[in-house]
């Protein structure tokens, strides 16, 4: 949230310092509120830090966040409007728009911006004055462009350094090339809770030269989504990468007909009883004997269902282990220190995170750049407060979240948006992040450079893994573990909504959803003329068909922007519309605050609109068509 401050601070301090006869009239409430923003910007940490024990300071971190947002809004709008005026009244040519820009009109608009800004800081003023009884004291803040100098020379040690798992490996090695297998088609099931390492075992399995030499036929399948049931149709279209269910079980059984095949089932929830299971067994029968599935999962029932041997039970890291783990990511080298005081502290840390690598990767990323003082702070204070917590891996996790700068925060929240085990571009994603405001502004450096600072950040901290480089050796794409996108998505369960069937759960699409996001593959329609709507600013559609609905009470169905043109939401800043099939109308060019449009994999879209040239937003604007 602060950097949502700061970012309201300075489009106050701009605009209050402009003289311009259409702030003549309220330039006292911009300096009014620009004084009021800092002073509780300063309290702000502490607020962060209380929030979770006092849900006093909960509710007014939300009254807060929310007010700050609508007045980084209407601050933004009246930005993009000057700087519309300045471009478009360049054209003597344009009759239209001189009338719009003229005096009279400026001065209408004027007068609705000074109604609109006397409320907000009406509003202001009351959580202003809601601060004293909470008794939050000020802390020095970050400033947005902080930055620390992260071991970003060796950022895939997540991945490449397993630290005592070999006895596992081989043993599973060992089950997989058993010549003696009495079923058709075995299951084994790695079971664990999670960031143990299942996923990561399962990889060197899978990559082991005798088991490549051993298998005629390979396939890997991430399944995660825990909310619906897995169909033999969904399975088999997961298999073979095919973007419908039309012929897939035929495609799969040719696929897979006479070979022996292994075939890794990634992050299994949803298998509820055996006969769902034997269903789905019968895609695999075609197969030749000793052919072998490999299951992960969390859940020791699934993997009773589901398995043919007994399961592999995935402990947790001895001590010893989790000490050697630990050094790899926290200590200069990856070796111990010499500064016995600094030994002792960390081992203390490492007995809290409970033998569990992901926790002990994550935590050892976040203290690699503090100094001695406040590893005793983060061990005496951070962790002594989550002995009491129910999910104490969970919540040594979000330790990671809460010791990030403010700007990352955001950046790494606003990944929830996407699908677990999706493969994320690093460009795409840096992008979106300068589109939705979340880049500082750095006069050293240009916005991208900026961006790209901030995902290697995040990266070194263990928050992104499974990197994809290019022929040049440069990162492609990331993913994020599956416990830590549910972290993103419990810290941005009030703002984010996921669709994820064709059906949008009303009483969790609230009025302070800002993002949503499409992970639904079919067709759905979404209402766009109502009041929960039209706040948000992100439309991020990865899969499915989309219809939009004028309003609620409308049977009227539209395609995406095509005319009569739906109420898209005013505030929008990045729409991004994959592989649908697109009219834009001229109306597109009212989104004054959209930054980032992509219309990639629409090939029905022979030209663009007019009214694009009307986005002319400064600080990014990106539209993509393919």
């Amino acid at each position: 949230m602060e950097a949502i401050a700061e970012n309201v601070i300075g489009l106050l301090g701009s605009l209050a310092a402009k003289e311009l006869d259409l702030l003549c009239n309220f330039q006292d409430d911009l300096e009014t509120m620009k004084r009021k923003v800092t002073g509780i910007k300063a309290v702000l940490r502490d607020a962060e830090r209380k929030a979770t024990k006092t849900e006093a300071i909960n509710d007014w971190l939300q009254k807060l966040r929310d007010m700050l947002l609508d007045a980084e809004d209407l601050l933004d709008a009246y930005s993009a409007e000057e700087l519309a005026r300045q471009v478009m009244t360049k054209d003597k040519m344009a009759k239209e728009v001189r009338i719009f820009f003229s005096k009279s009109n400026r001065i209408v608009c004027a007068h609705k911006m000074g109604r609109k800004i006397r409320a907000i800081r009406k509003n202001l003023n009351e959580i202003y004055d809601e601060r004293n009884p909470l008794q939050l004291h000020e802390s020095v803040s970050s400033t947005s462009n902080e930055c620390h100098e992260w071991r970003l020379t060796d950022p895939f040690v997540s991945k490449q350094d397993v630290v005592g798992r070999d006895e596992e490996r081989m043993h599973l090695v060992r089950i997989l090339l058993n010549p003696d297998v009495k079923n058709d088609v075995a299951v084994v099931p790695i079971v664990g809770i999670g960031g143990l390492g299942k996923t990561t075992l399962a990889q060197q399995v899978y990559n082991d030269v005798a088991v490549k030499n051993h298998f005629e036929l390979m396939m890997w399948v991430c399944v995660s989504d825990e909310s619906h049931q897995l169909s033999n149709n969904t399975l088999a279209q997961k298999i073979i990468k095919q973007e419908t269910s039309d012929g897939a079980r035929e495609l799969l059984r040719q696929k897979i007909e006479g070979k022996r095949f292994l075939l890794v089932l990634d992050d299994v929830w949803n298998i509820k009883n055996r006969g769902e299971w034997l269903k789905l067994e019968n895609l695999f029968k075609d197969g030749r004997k000793g052919s072998m599935i490999v299951v992960t999962t969390r859940s020791t029932e699934v993997a009773q269902i589901m398995g043919t041997v007994a399961p592999f039970n995935l402990n947790d890291l001895d001590f010893e282990t989790s000490w050697e783990l630990f050094c790899r990511v926290a200590f200069q080298d990856g070796k111990e220190p010499d500064n016995q005081e600094l030994v002792g502290i960390g081992k203390d840390i490492v007995k809290k995170c409970a033998g569990v690598p992901l926790a002990i990767r994550t935590i050892g990323s976040l203290l690699f750049t503090k100094k001695l003082a406040e590893w005793s702070s983060f061990r005496d204070n951070d962790l002594a407060n989550i002995d009491s917590e129910d999910n104490k891996i969970f919540s040594i996790l979000k330790l990671s979240y809460d010791h990030l700068p403010s700007h990352l925060k955001n950046c790494f929240a606003f990944c929830s948006l996407f699908p677990k085990d999706y493969e994320i571009e690093r460009e795409t994603l840096i992008r979106l992040w300068i589109a939705e405001g979340f880049i500082p502004l750095d006069k050293y450096k240009c916005l991208e450079d900026a961006g790209d600072e901030c995902f290697k950040q995040l990266l070194s901290r263990c928050l992104f893994q499974d990197v994809v480089q290019d022929s040049l050796g440069d990162i492609w794409s990331c993913k994020m573990h599956d416990l830590i996108h549910d972290l993103a998505q419990s810290i941005t369960k009030n703002e984010c909504y996921i669709v994820k069937s064709e059906k949008i759960e009303k009483e969790k699409f609230g009025d302070r959803i800002r993002h949503m996001s499409s992970h639904f593959d079919g067709a759905w329609k979404l209402s766009l003329g109502n009041a929960n709507t039209k706040k948000m600013r992100t439309i991020l559609f990865l899969q499915g068909d989309l219809e939009f609905i004028l309003s609620q009470s409308s049977s009227r169905v539209f395609n995406p922007i095509c005319r009569p043109t739906p109420s898209l939401p005013k505030r929008l800043r990045v729409l991004v519309l994959e592989d649908q099939e697109l009219k834009i109308p001229e109306s597109i060019g009212h989104l004054k605050h959209l930054r980032y449009l992509d219309l990639s994999g629409n090939h029905k879209l022979k030209k663009l609109p007019r009214g694009i040239s009307k986005l002319v937003h400064r600080k990014s604007h990106i539209i993509a068509v393919s």
